[in-house]
């Protein structure tokens, strides 16, 4: 039996997500691109709907980590790199931080202004895609 170290585990868990998001994006029928391994500034998904890209970040933090701490500047890398005005974080079983949240929506109104940040579980992702948006945004920048 192969033991894994805690980061080879979470690895695992954040792989987990990104197949079964893709599972849901395969099902809608949408074209979408997924990132290519070894691309550290690179989105997860950018799906293509007939209002415009979607731009999806999956981030399975279901134990103790920093996946949700590196939110902020990821926002930062990633407006800078596609332009976006809207994006999606697909978050595990674990919630945001309180203080996450705050922080990227400082972000959204003063270093990336104008940009929405949607927190989403998977569960929520099929209606995105449908347009049918019963998912709650954590906030508006």
């Amino acid at each position: 039996m192969t033991n894994y170290t805690d980061a080879s585990e979470k690895n695992k868990s954040g792989q987990s997500l990104e197949k079964q998001t893709e599972i849901i994006l395969q099902k809608s029928g949408h074209s979408y691109e997924k990132q290519k391994g070894g691309n550290k500034v690179a989105i997860d998904f950018i799906v293509e709907t007939q209002h415009g890209n979607l731009y999806i970040e999956c981030k399975n933090q279901n134990v103790p980590g920093t996946a949700y701490e590196k939110l902020p500047f990821t926002l930062f890398k990633y407006k800078e790199k596609y332009g976006f005005s809207e994006w999606y974080i697909i978050r595990g079983r674990k919630p945001i931080p309180k203080s996450i949240n705050e922080c990227l929506h400082f972000y959204g109104k003063c270093w990336t202004p104008n940009v929405k940040t949607h927190i989403i579980t998977l569960d929520e992702l099929p209606n995105v895609l449908s347009e049918k948006p019963i998912y709650r945004s954590v906030f508006v920048a």
